[in-house]
């Protein structure tokens, strides 16, 4: 069920209860029919020239239809709502992480995590925890305020950020401007900090090269991907590969921090290796020994990570899969594939599903969308349309479903002057 923005069910109003069940099955009803057509569509954003290709982020925020707004120095949240979408609340300075992780508290509060340098320093780099309160989306129109920050200021390069609290994941990825790799883990609580130690990684030689690190769902799991060449061969492999965190945990070291502001002499850094328990290289793609994602998992399976599957061929649609660890065991599941159909995989934490590249699809086209629910494990399968007679629609390509609300996110294929991002309501 669509709960409102930064609600969990035991803060929802009593008298809400009833409308949004019945919303919920109403929309659900509208999903389940074949070729079903939205009943409305707002054009909500627009941007010009290559630099807005990316700029667009609706994944992340939870609730019906906010999305954050990347700038060049600064981001937004805004909303794709009529009536609503003057309104924003300025999250600062800063590069905004592509990955920007938010958590529920209740009461209409949202906590987003981010990573940026420090504008303020530039030899430091800022991770900020901030509490945003969203507005009551019965009233008037409002822009969400920050109600609290708190932060943590490293001299350590922040290329990606990963927080399951208390602790913190740092991974810093090698570049021209970065000629060395780290990966860190801080529990901000406590103030200790572990620089992890992989073994083949920060040698010398060039590869294999860490490429992405964060934490799993249950803060329990270093999930660490890199890359490197196979020996027989010589051809780039992607690896990966999963550790438990590298210490033993108490009651106190896994409590939870309630406010923190810490900077960089505040950290007691020590060294430990981080123990690899299960790798994975990921094969080219073979439909003869990758099985296909089933209807359901077991309800213990943690997913890890997806990724897209190497091949021979370019003219081949391209495959992707996801990992998951059930039973102490890595599994791997062939999803979708593009050029075919439309399959967007794993409704995400804010209820909207997050879809993988897919083919430009043209206004008239049956899109086919698969939808794997995390919490359920279970596959939903709708078809829907975007009819011929929608206006200023031509070539476009989904990048999102939220099904908890019916509503279908599209960005128009770039004519060289803007870029145009519809939300469609089925």
């Amino acid at each position: 069920m669509a709960l409102p923005t930064g609600h969990t069910i035991k803060t929802v109003p009593v008298d809400r209860l009833y409308s949004l069940a019945a919303r919920f099955v109403s929309v659900s009803v509208a999903l389940t029919v074949e070729g079903a057509k939205p009943k409305s569509a707002l054009h909500y954003a627009h941007g010009v020239g290559v630099t807005n290709v990316e700029n667009l982020d609706v994944h992340t925020l939870p609730g019906d239809s906010w999305y954050i707004e990347r700038g060049i120095n600064r981001s937004f949240i805004k909303r794709a709502r009529p009536g609503w979408t003057h309104v924003s609340c300025d999250l600062g300075q800063g590069m905004i992480s592509s990955k920007v992780e938010t958590v529920v508290l209740g009461g209409g509060d949202v906590m987003l995590h981010m990573a940026s340098k420090d504008h303020q320093n530039l030899s430091n780099w800022i991770f900020r925890a901030l509490t945003v309160a969203f507005p009551d989306e019965r009233e008037e129109p409002a822009g969400p305020v920050i109600k609290h920050e708190q932060r943590v200021v490293l001299s350590h390069p922040i290329h990606q950020a990963s927080f399951q609290n208390p602790f913190l994941l740092i991974c810093a990825v090698r570049s021209f401007a970065n000629r060395e790799e780290s990966l860190r883990l801080l529990n901000v609580k406590t103030k200790c900090g572990v620089l992890l130690r992989i073994a083949g990684l920060n040698s010398a030689a060039p590869l294999p090269t860490l490429t992405e690190a964060f934490l799993s769902k249950d803060g329990r799991k270093v999930v660490v991907i890199t890359r490197d060449v196979d020996q027989e061969t010589q051809n780039m492999v992607q690896i990966g590969n999963v550790a438990d965190l590298p210490f033993n945990l108490s009651d106190l070291d896994v409590a939870e921090s309630q406010d923190f502001d810490i900077k960089p002499s505040e950290v007691e850094w020590t060294e430990r290796e981080l123990k690899i328990t299960h790798s994975y290289i990921i094969p080219q793609w073979s439909q003869d020994i990758i099985p296909k994602l089933p209807s359901s998992l077991s309800k213990g399976a943690l997913q890890l990570y997806s990724f897209r599957f190497p091949q021979r061929f370019s003219r081949n649609p391209v495959h992707f899969g996801s990992v998951y660890l059930c039973d102490d065991s890595l599994l791997t599941f062939a999803t979708h594939e593009a050029f075919r159909e439309t399959h967007i995989l794993d409704v995400t934490d804010s209820q909207l599903s997050r879809c993988m590249p897919i083919r430009w699809r043209k206004p008239g086209d049956v899109l086919a969308i698969s939808v794997l629910d995390t919490r359920t494990k279970k596959l939903a399968n709708y078809r829907l349309e975007v009819p011929e007679t929608m206006t200023d629609i031509d070539e476009y390509e989904v990048f999102g479903l939220d099904p908890s609300r019916g509503r279908l996110w599209m960005r128009l294929k770039w004519d060289g002057s803007e870029r145009k991002y519809f939300a469609l309501q089925y």
